[in-house]
This record gives C-alpha cells, structure tokens and sequence, in this order.
C-alpha cells in the first residue's frame, strides 16, 4: 500500500511540474516586426495579405492553441474548434478571421485579405473574384503581346457571348434612350 502512495505522490508531482511549466508558457507568441506597424492607408480597400497566417504553439497542459497573425495585426488567439470550422468555410466563402483597429482580416481559398471599408461577405468575395478576372485578362494580353513579337499567330480566343436582346431593351429604357457616357441619342 505504502508502494501506491509513494507512487500517487510521485504522478502527482508530476502533474504539478508539467502544469507549472505549461504555465509558464501561456503567453502569446513573439509578435513579428511586420505584425507590429501600424496601418497607414486609412482608405476602403481590400488587398491581399502575403504575411498573414496562423501560428501555432502550446498553452496550458501543452494543449495546441492557434493564433492569427498579419500585417499590422498583432497575434490575436482563435479557439481551436473555431480554427476548424473557418477551416472548413473559408473553402467556399470569405470568412473574417481578425480585427485589428479599422482592418479586418478575411480567409478564402487558402489566401489572407484585409479590408478597410467595413465590407460584409459578399463584397469581398465580388472584389476577390473581380481582382481574379482582371489577372487572367492581364495573362492573357501578355501571352498575345509575345505571341506577336514573336511572330507567332495569336491563340483562338473565343467569341464573346452577345447581349440578349432584352437586356439591351431594359438597359436602352432604363437610361431614358440615351447614351450613359456621353448622353446621345444616336
């Protein structure tokens, strides 16, 4: 019985110890220097953030915890089931993961962006998907400009899709017959 004891004391001893130092452990992680300026644009703007991620590290008990960090954002703790789910979300939408002062850091599709114009979900993914498009047209004006330097014919671009009739009919009403840029009815 007195072999149980000591052997009790002993796990338990133990535990202290590995509590103690797990706690003394538990800060937040260093902040890195591109963390730690302060935002200069104070303009609505939505740009993607190549510093930002996540940081993992161990707290009490050396349980794994998980925390956001991005330019200007210092790290900013996120619970671990709340890690899983925008794990899970960012997949399919923007997610807002941070707020550090005026910005909010935003996940989607495995990339980080921060905006400053207070924009809801919908917003950001349009201005995403918009940043996307205007890429792929600036690919593909490149690969035309080589092609023609280098003598090349130009690769088959497929024609654009005309505008229905009816859209055209909506927008020819809703502008009063005229021209939206420079106001003629011809």
């Amino acid at each position: 019985m007195a072999a149980f004891g000591d052997l009790l004391a002993i796990v338990v001893i133990g535990f202290v110890i590995v509590a103690g130092l797990s706690l003394f452990t538990i800060g937040a992680p260093a902040t890195p220097s591109f963390a730690r300026r302060p935002a200069t644009s104070a303009s609505a703007q939505l740009r993607q953030d190549p510093n930002a991620g996540f940081i993992f590290d161990r707290g009490f008990l050396f349980r794994r915890r998980a925390w956001f960090v991005g330019t200007c954002c210092p790290p900013v703790r996120i619970d671990a089931g709340q890690y899983r789910q925008l794990g899970v979300a960012q997949q399919r939408q923007p997610v807002p993961v941070a707020r550090s002062g005026s910005r909010v850091w935003w996940w989607f599709e495995g990339e980080f962006y921060w905006e400053s114009g207070g924009y809801h979900e919908r917003d950001v993914l349009a201005l995403i998907r918009d940043r996307q498009r205007r890429s792929a047209q600036r690919l593909d004006r490149a690969h035309m400009l080589l092609n023609a330097e280098e003598g090349q014919a130009p690769e088959a671009r497929s024609r654009r899709v005309p505008i229905p009739r009816e859209v055209r009919r909506a927008v020819f009403e809703r502008d009063g017959g005229k021209c939206a840029q420079c106001g003629s009815s011809f």
